[in-house]
């Protein structure tokens, strides 16, 4: 009876691990994709925390993007985000070399065109050394999810700290 009772789970457990997939296709990864974008940011609310830290919220951005995949071809596309920021500026009102912001922003990319009709959402990180005044360099990180002809695949862009910001990255397509 116990042999019996030890058999039948071993062998559900057998039937349910060969109903599973052993590995799932590779993705097929495009280097070289490249992002620029001409916007018009808008200030949010802004809350001194103290003499140097300045914080915004709910800020927004919006112009055209463009967004360059090797052997796919897209039309220019919309780029809106929302934002926050906090940023040090030893010297406020004036420029310092000092200072930084770092801004958390929800980007969404949208192309419509002939045979493309897509978005790219998620989220990106931007920091900035110097301030407007005085900028010395910037770098951004972002991840991004398609939509429509875009859907289950993955956008990473980056840039190095560098003026101008080069972003570059990959996208990822699942197969």
């Amino acid at each position: 009876m116990k042999k019996k009772l030890l058999v039948i789970p071993v062998i559900l457990l057998t039937f349910v691990l060969l109903s599973i997939p052993v590995m799932a296709a590779p993705a097929t990864k495009i280097e070289g994709v490249t992002l620029t974008f001409d916007h018009i940011p808008t200030l949010g609310p802004q809350n001194f925390v103290d003499h140097t830290i300045i914080q915004t919220r709910g800020g927004t951005s919006f112009g055209e993007a463009t967004l360059t995949i090797p052997g796919i071809p897209l039309p220019k596309g919309t780029w809106d985000t929302t934002w926050t920021s906090t940023a040090k500026w030893p010297s406020f009102p004036i420029p310092d070399p000092e200072g930084g912001n770092m801004i958390r922003e929800k980007v969404k990319m949208i192309f419509t065109g002939v045979g493309t009709n897509g978005t790219f959402e998620g989220r990106a990180q931007w920091k900035w050394v110097g301030t407007m005044g005085a900028l010395l360099s910037i770098e951004v990180h972002m991840v991004l999810r398609g939509t429509g002809d875009f859907k289950g695949q993955t956008l990473k862009l980056s840039s190095e700290p560098a003026l101008p910001a080069v972003i570059e990255g990959c996208l990822i397509i699942p197969k």
